[in-house]
């Protein structure tokens, strides 16, 4: 597989200019009850591969939120990636993009949460009697504006050029939680890349007691960004700091590969974690020349970097047998300040990323 070029291509194909003409952006008005009847029967998926967990917001900041419906106080639109199931437009799938903690607020309100757990209203400002009340015990005229309530929506339909997708779910803020970087992709390429990154957060990094916290994606682009510099390393790394730009363009890459091929993508991420782990310890990806001995991103994807070098052949009984001196070369690069720096000050700076990446490779080197 010539993954420079597929890097290359997808680099390309971000630079293309598209047709206004082709922006398939729509704007209704729905009712609140009308949303409710689509989260009952679940015509709203909140709980694709892409979006943030749905508990972001406490019992407080729901309450609030479902305080504001009962007043009919205006609200941020919501916005929605509308996709074709099976390429029919008549089995029509609604995603959300922005808006899950409200749609959640609501789901919990009205049906309860996925734990089966109805919201009881809190911190009212105005409805302070409703306080420690649930739906069932709502009067009814309040009832009534909340389900009348009138909600913005953005539809964006399948046709919408890429990159205008792309634009609308970088630049959406309407909860103050903006969606991340990671969250962003994983809005866009749903499928066996977004498969494969949340399989190795779960088979092989927690598996190993390498436990980040992935409610806003940051174990899958951690993930993401060592796979990227295995499978096009730095060549291509943008100038300047622009590690965002270089993982948007790995991931449009990766989205390119078939089952097949991600398996292998997969198979040698794997296989290149544990022999970092053979080579120089369960530990290995841990800064410990700090005070905290903790899992350091930049360390991480430089040791995965530096394994994806060693050739499979190499990989052997033979090689390992010299695994102490590896360990030992390992050490002495964790004390030079160049690498220290590397890894833990502008890590995303091309000179270091460049840097901590040679000198990862240097430790398998004879």
């Amino acid at each position: 597989m010539d993954y420079i070029r597929l890097y290359e291509k997808a680099e390309k194909e971000s630079l293309l200019t598209f047709n206004p003409a082709e922006i398939n952006v729509k704007q209704e008005n729905y009712s609140c009850d009308q949303i409710l009847e689509m989260l009952e029967y679940n015509e709203i998926n909140l709980n694709t591969d892409f979006q943030r967990s749905s508990d972001l917001w406490d019992d407080g900041r729901m309450s609030k939120f479902i305080e504001s419906l009962f007043l009919k106080l205006p609200i941020p639109p919501f916005y929605f990636n509308i996709v074709y199931l099976d390429n029919n437009p008549e089995k029509i799938h609604w995603e959300v993009i922005d808006g899950l903690q409200r749609l959640s607020a609501l789901r919990k309100f009205c049906f309860g949460d996925l734990k089966n757990r109805k919201l009881k209203l809190q911190e009212l400002d105005f409805f302070t009697e409703l306080n420690g009340k649930h739906y069932d015990e709502i009067p009814r005229h309040l009832i009534r504006n909340f389900k009348a309530s009138q909600l913005q929506l953005h539809l964006v339909y399948p046709n919408t050029p890429f990159e205008i997708k792309y634009r609308i779910f970088e630049r959406i803020n309407t909860t103050n939680l903006t969606l991340r970087d990671q969250e962003v992709r994983h809005a866009l390429y749903q499928g066996g890349v977004v498969k494969l990154l949340k399989k190795a957060v779960t088979e092989i990094l927690k598996k190993n007691n390498i436990n980040i916290n992935d409610d806003r994606m940051d174990a899958q682009e951690t993930v993401l960004r060592a796979i990227s510099f295995s499978c096009f390393g730095y060549s291509k790394y943008p100038q300047g700091s622009n590690l965002k730009l270089f993982l948007d363009h790995s991931i449009k890459a990766l989205s390119k590969l078939n089952e097949k091929e991600l398996k292998i993508i997969y198979e040698e991420f794997k296989s290149n974690f544990e022999f970092c782990i053979e080579m120089l310890g369960a530990d290995c990806f841990k800064n410990k020349t700090t005070d905290r001995s903790v899992f350091n991103k930049g360390l991480f994807d430089s040791l995965i970097y530096a394994a994806s070098q060693v050739k499979c052949s190499s990989k052997n009984k033979t090689f390992i047998k010299n695994k102490t001196e590896y360990k030992k070369k390992y050490e002495q690069c964790l004390k030079q300040e160049r690498f220290k720096k590397s890894i833990s000050n502008a890590t995303s700076r091309q000179d270091n990323v460049i840097y901590r990446l040679t000198k990862a490779s240097d430790i398998f080197k004879d």
